[in-house]
């Protein structure tokens, strides 16, 4: 109750003759008691209400505390943890703040390296624990204060003594501040240096690869036109490469070819080498004189005839060369590639383990092989290969079989001979496909003859060292039916490779199929004593050139008697081929030989001109008129 309400009471409760009336102003009294109560009560809930406020400020701001705490530690922790070092420094360059891991990857005490160091005393720091290799601590810090902040982030990289790489990241701060983090690229920048080197090189031998060879083939190309400087490319192919592999296994080759690639790399000296292939490997020589090649190439070919030494086996291969110059012979790299490849070709035909140079005669020879070996991928589908039957007569003169001989008729080029596309066909691989249909060819053909004539099919040294030559066989005698005694497969000397125990395996593998072997031209070479001994073979047949030259030669006579005694002494039928006169198969009968074939028996010819030897009818000619 205010004071002036308090009077107007007291006066209300005074009499007209100035006495108070007792009762009113005992109303007046309580009223005010009552007024002063609420107010009292009132102020202490309001005092209440503030101390509850104030209390649950104080938990909060508890609480909020706890919370900055923890969020603290945790920012510490991983501060502490981080992969990457940081720092910050302030505008001075001077450290603020910085995590474990930037004092472990430079080695710094916590005790040096604290907030408030300068960064030139950490950079001396580092120097005198032997990290900057000679840079001075003070071009390092005025190379730091240099740093602009307004171009942003600044990303830096640091090779230490030790051979690690750091990289920095320079972050400025509003407040002319800097936060600055490290990372250990070390392991990462190997990684990059390993796979780029991969890409580039042979991951077995460690010489570049085809991909290394075509840049430095190109740069050398476009260097030489500014220069006019000439160079040379050879091109190597390893000899007898694959019959190592195929008999002692692929281990063997990779230790080979890692050896190999030590000891050409030492003969080429300032040369560029190179793997492209498999055993195919490219040299880029700066030398254009005929006798420095030819010195390098025999540096080489020494260098591959050394034998390597594989589990106790002494493995050998050759190697053979071919070489092309810059500009003359060939002013692009596919040019020269290729005429390298010719020169190339041209030293496998001539017997390989030797260099050949590029000649312009090769070039033609190289179109006209490539030619022809593209229409021969395209023959069998078009059916251009037809077959021809020679006769084979006991030697009474009975007919007892056939040889089947293939023929290529080309559309434009007409018969082509054996001799011309059976060398292109095995070196492409193609004779792997086309061996196979002519014996599904031959026996589906003899299997229809009513008379059961024996049949031969020539064997390709292909077809054995690396076609599935016994599959072959057996799926063509399943398919057609055909008894295995009445085929009989015939491989000449140069079918049997190095890899002995291979072809023996073969040979024996055929046989328990039933057919027979025998040995083509016999006495061509100098190891059929030693094959005849070891192999199964059925039959051998005497060399055209002793049967042609016996008449005028006498020495080709005594062969021919000395092979039939042979064949006898052993148990093997011994035939004659090239049988054109009278004369030659009188001798053959006079000697004993088992059977012959040749001119005079009959010519390879369509099997139908034979039909009344196999035993089908002869067509019916109608009369005229």
């Amino acid at each position: 109750m205010t004071h002036r309400l308090f009077a107007r009471q007291l006066a209300k409760a005074t009499k007209a003759d100035g006495t108070l009336d007792v009762a009113a102003l005992g109303a007046l009294v309580s009223a005010a008691y009552d007024e002063a109560d609420h107010d009292r009560s009132m102020t202490d809930r309001s005092i209440r209400l503030m101390t509850e406020e104030l209390k649950a400020r104080h938990n909060s701001l508890i609480e909020s505390e706890a919370r900055l705490s923890e969020q603290n530690r945790l920012f510490d922790a991983a501060l502490s943890h981080m992969s990457h070092g940081l720092c910050m420094f302030d505008a001075e360059l001077r450290l603020q703040v910085c995590n474990r891991r930037y004092l472990e990857m430079f080695g710094y005490s916590p005790d040096v390296v604290k907030p408030g160091v300068s960064l030139l005393d950490i950079y001396r720091y580092g120097a005198s624990l032997g990290h900057y290799a000679g840079d001075d601590p003070e071009d390092l810090f005025a190379a730091a204060r240099a740093e602009r902040p307004e171009l942003g982030r600044i990303l830096l990289r640091r090779r230490l003594a030790d051979d690690r790489t750091i990289s920095m990241t320079l972050h400025p701060l509003a407040d002319g501040r800097w936060v600055t983090t490290y990372e250990d690229v070390t392991d990462r920048l190997r990684a990059d240096a390993k796979i780029a080197h991969m890409a580039m090189h042979d991951a077995l031998t460690g010489l570049a690869n085809r991909a290394s060879f075509t840049a430095q083939l190109d740069f050398t190309i476009e260097r030489a036109r500014v220069t006019g400087d000439g160079f040379t490319l050879l091109c190597m192919d390893l000899d007898r490469f694959k019959e190592i592999n195929d008999v002692f296994g692929h281990a063997a080759g990779d230790t080979l070819l890692r050896d190999l690639a030590r000891r050409l790399t030492r003969a080429c000296r300032e040369a560029y080498l190179a793997r492209v292939g498999g055993d195919e490997f490219m040299i880029v020589a700066p030398c254009t004189q005929a006798s420095s090649i030819a010195a390098l190439g025999r540096r080489l070919i020494e260098a591959a005839a050394q034998d390597v030494l594989f589990e106790g086996h002494r493995l050998k291969v050759g190697l053979s060369i071919g070489s092309a110059t810059f500009p003359t012979d060939g002013a692009d790299a596919t040019a020269l590639v290729a005429n390298a490849d010719a020169a190339l070709y041209r030293a496998k035909a001539d017997g390989r383990g030797r260099i050949r140079f590029f000649e312009p005669v090769m070039d033609l020879r190289l179109r006209e092989k490539r030619d022809l070996q593209q229409d021969l991928q395209l023959a069998l589908e078009r059916g251009e290969f037809a077959l021809h039957f020679q006769p084979q007569a006991a030697i009474g003169g009975e007919i007892v079989g056939f040889e089947a001989l293939l023929r290529w008729i080309h559309p434009v080029r007409g018969l082509v001979p054996p001799a011309t596309f059976i060398p292109v066909a095995e070196e492409c691989g193609l004779i792997l496909t086309i061996g196979e249909w002519v014996l599904r060819e031959v026996c589906r053909e003899a299997a229809s003859w009513p008379r059961p004539l024996t049949v031969s099919v020539n064997i390709s040294p292909v077809q054995l060292r690396h076609g599935d030559l016994v599959g072959a066989v057996h799926a063509a005698l399943l398919e057609t039916g055909l008894s295995p005694g009445r085929l009989e497969l015939e491989l000449d000397e140069n079918t049997w490779g190095d890899d002995f125990s291979m072809t023996l395996s073969v040979l024996c593998r055929l046989k328990a199929l039933g057919v027979r072997v025998s040995m083509d031209d016999f006495g061509a070479g100098y190891v059929a004593l030693s094959y005849l001994q070891s192999f199964p073979f059925d039959k051998i047949k005497i060399g055209r050139a002793f049967v042609a030259d016996m008449d005028r030669n006498g020495q080709s006579a005594a062969i021919v008697r000395s092979i039939a005694e042979l064949g006898r002494g052993i148990g093997l039928d011994v035939w004659a081929q090239g049988i054109e006169k009278q004369s030659q198969a009188a001798f053959m009968a006079d000697i004993a030989c088992t059977g012959m074939q040749g001119h005079l028996v009959g010519r390879a010819l369509p099997i139908g001109d034979y039909a009344d030897v196999i035993g089908r009818p002869l067509p019916v000619r109608r009369k005229a008129g």
